[in-house]
């Protein structure tokens, strides 16, 4: 027997009425001002300002908003009572395969797939225009309101995490450089990074700020080579990528901007590049003799480069953000850890059971695989902001990550002055003497006194080291030649 169709009420028709309004921005501009008026006419007589169509998979009001980029629209929507929860199974077509599984194993696995919800599907459409304001004020109006799975808002569980991984950090480089110290050793915190996403970007700006601020870094290492670094220098931007932001730019830009660190590319070997007789290497802006970068072989020769001219350029202790699928040859393949006492992190996210649920288990194992297994080693240390299926990667902008982080480092600060419960001592002036000399930071917060610069590796090192520090300010403006080039072509290599 077929079921008699459902009478349309006259708010229904009016939520017809706007819903179809809506969509005429979709894709395309916002709405002009008489449409504006339009709606909020609309919406007084009773539209509904959640109304979905059917069939469910139909884009909602607050979705076709997003993606037409619709600041004003989506504030009068809001002042209405629209739902703007992003990450709300409840209010998605993907309830019904969510809710249709049998076991918590299963719907483990299902978000563990990374799937993004409705709201965020129109989000992430507009990722490469995180430059744009009215989509920054977007995003600050769904994160809070956003909340992950359970009752706890977003806003309030990225917070957490974001002090939690503070407080963990902070002891854990403690120790490190402790040893490195013990050891003659300059300490290198190498950090694994996904090259595209938010959780990176957060963390690496967190192990920034704690560097800077606690135990005065001052120089960070980037996989870069010096065409993608001049192209960053000139523009802010990346390049063969439009507006994307990706891990790189929202960590230059903090370094750069907050912290006024040094950063120096070390990937110089990325085309395949050879050292030169004056002992530089080539500046290329694409592949020479077919290399392939990402190959096992070309990843191999990539961190060979890197190891030597790290060790080459670091001063003091550093931080190096590589790909994350270059920890494991860094490690085992290069002479990096005779050179430096490293602490390595693996910024990517992932866990080990969303890794092994995602591979393709019928293919064989390529060396790529074997580098993110490594990931999962005692070796390295995993650290994670952001939930498992993505919702703040997808209603968080760099600048309000940043906001966040600066946050949690000044509530820490304000009750370290608070309490004075902190068990290592402040740096002095007489004290800071004993630091590296590229240390030259503002009053130090979390030092130690007994901090020495490391032994010069080699003869030759050494006078590369002191060639580096005269070089004239006519080299580096030269150096600083806007080039064009491609980026690297993949998430973690």
């Amino acid at each position: 027997m077929i079921d008699a169709p459902t009478a349309i009420t006259p708010n229904d028709e009016l939520s017809i009425q706007l819903y179809s309004l809506a969509s005429i921005g979709l894709f395309s501009d916002r709405l002009d001002e008489a449409k504006l008026k339009q709606a909020k006419s609309l919406l007084e007589r009773g539209a509904n300002p959640n109304y979905t169509p059917k069939p469910l998979n139909t884009m909602t009001l607050g979705e076709s908003t997003v993606f037409s980029n619709d600041l004003p629209f989506l504030k009068l929507l809001k002042e209405y009572g629209a739902n703007m929860e992003s990450s709300s199974l409840s209010s998605n077509y993907e309830l019904q395969d969510y809710n249709a599984l049998d076991n918590q194993l299963d719907r483990k696995k299902f978000l563990l797939k990374g799937k993004r919800l409705p709201l965020q599907k129109a989000i992430s459409k507009l990722k490469d225009d995180y430059f744009n304001p009215d989509l920054h004020e977007i995003c600050k109006i769904l994160y809070a309101q956003s909340s992950v799975l359970t009752d706890v808002k977003l806003a309030d569980f990225i917070e957490q995490k974001i002090t939690s991984l503070y407080r963990t950090l902070l002891v854990k480089i403690k120790i490190e450089l402790e040893q490195a110290i013990a050891e003659n050793k300059r300490l290198m915190i190498l950090v694994g990074e996904e090259h595209e996403t938010l959780n990176s970007a957060m963390i690496e700006v967190l192990i920034a700020t704690l560097c800077a601020h606690h135990f005065g870094f001052k120089t960070f290492f980037t996989e870069h080579n010096l065409a993608m670094y001049r192209h960053l220098e000139k523009y802010g931007r990346r390049l063969a990528r439009g507006n994307a932001w990706g891990t790189s730019v929202t960590t230059y830009q903090f370094i750069r901007q907050s912290i006024k660190g040094e950063i120096i590319p070390i990937d110089l070997g990325h085309y395949g590049a050879q050292k030169l007789p004056s002992g530089e290497y080539e500046d290329l802006s694409c592949s020479k003799n077919n290399f392939d970068n990402r190959s096992e072989k070309g990843c191999q020769y990539r961190n060979s480069v890197m190891n030597e001219v790290a060790d080459q350029m670091a001063k003091g202790h550093v931080v190096a953000f590589l790909g994350a699928a270059h920890l494991a040859g860094m490690l085992n393949d290069t002479f990096l850890k005779k050179n430096f006492h490293v602490m390595t992190i693996n910024a990517t996210g992932r866990t080990k059971e969303a890794y092994e649920f995602s591979k393709d288990q019928s293919t064989a194992q390529s060396y790529e695989d074997k580098c993110t297994e490594f990931l999962f080693s005692t070796e390295v240390f995993s650290v994670n902001i952001t939930p498992q299926n993505s919702t703040s990667e997808s209603v968080l902008t760099p600048t309000m990550a940043i906001e966040l982080i600066n946050k949690v480092h000044q509530a820490e600060i304000n009750n370290h002055c608070q309490q004075n419960t902190m068990s290592t001592p402040s740096v002095t002036s007489e004290q800071s003497s004993s630091l590296p000399s590229s240390h030259n930071t503002p009053p130090v917060i979390f030092t130690y006194p007994t901090v020495m610069s490391p032994q010069p590796q080699s003869a030759a090192t050494k006078r590369k080291r002191e060639e580096d520090e005269t070089l004239s300010e006519e080299q580096e403006n030269k150096k600083q030649k806007v080039d064009k080039t491609n980026w690297w072509p993949c998430n973690l290599l």
